[in-house]
């Protein structure tokens, strides 16, 4: 009466007689007004997420509890070690394995502590380098906590701060 919407779900039968000649149908309507509130709030609130992950430049990765990569944002795009000679796209990222990503992730001892971060839900914290052909040495600070079942990564890339810092040590 008042003009608003009224989300329903609606299940509708045949109703037949004993002959199994159709002489009418049966319904049932429910009101699903809460759901389709809390679904679209949901979707707002993934969203703002979304909006936060890609503005930020930090490097965040999420991945499933084998280290397949399940999300990154923008940012991680832009890792220092990445390829950019043919354009970065996510989708060439998505469901890869850390260890297709980073093959030297074991040699420098994060991947047994990723999988422990997993397993136990305790946060890791670590500086890591990572030696790079073009680049040289790569500086990261890298957080690791349990996400869900797997694990998410905040990375910074250090390595301007760090190379100031040698600069200013060398100066003095």
């Amino acid at each position: 009466k008042d003009g608003s919407t009224v989300w329903t779900e609606n299940i509708v039968s045949p109703l037949h007689d004993q002959n199994g000649k159709v002489i009418g149908i049966v319904g049932v309507t429910r009101d699903i007004r809460e759901r389709k509130r809390a679904e679209i709030a949901l979707r707002e609130s993934e969203e703002k997420l979304r909006r936060f992950m890609d503005s930020a430049t930090d490097f965040f990765t999420i991945w499933d509890s084998e280290l397949n990569l399940i999300d990154l944002n923008e940012a991680s795009l832009r890792y220092p070690t990445v390829d950019h000679s043919n354009g970065v796209k996510k989708e060439n990222f998505i469901g890869r394995n850390i260890l297709e990503l980073d093959p030297d992730v074991k040699g420098r001892g994060l991947y047994d502590e990723y999988l422990e971060v997993i397993k136990t839900g305790k946060p890791f914290f670590v500086e890591d380098v990572v030696c790079h052909p073009k680049l040289g040495n790569v500086y990261l600070s890298v957080r690791a906590v349990k996400v869900g079942e797997g694990l998410g990564l905040l990375t910074m890339d250090m390595t301007e701060r760090k190379r100031a810092e040698d600069s200013i040590r060398e100066a003095v």
